[in-house]
């Protein structure tokens, strides 16, 4: 729900100057998530490529004083995922 949601953002450890909303949108995507034992898995392996790309985004989210947590930013686009290189 809203409620469950608002409570989990204001219990995250998300950088103040980055807004999170609980709007109707995230709460559906979030339920998708859920309920979707291929999107927890799409999901999963996204997180795992994030980890080994971080170090990278940090440092140049922080050269140019950005906040880290639009490190997510390419999960939610591509899963962390590269482009294929014949493109």
């Amino acid at each position: 729900s809203k409620q469950q949601v608002t409570k989990l953002i204001k219990q995250s450890n998300i950088d103040k100057s980055f807004q999170v909303s609980a709007n109707s949108e995230v709460v559906a995507e979030l339920n998708n998530i859920r309920g979707s034992d291929k999107a927890r898995s799409e999901l999963n392996a996204g997180l795992q490529r994030m980890n080994t790309h971080l170090p990278l985004v940090h440092a140049a989210l922080s050269e140019r004083g950005m906040p880290k947590d639009l490190s997510v930013i390419p999960l939610v686009e591509s899963g962390y995922q590269n482009l294929d290189e014949r493109i």
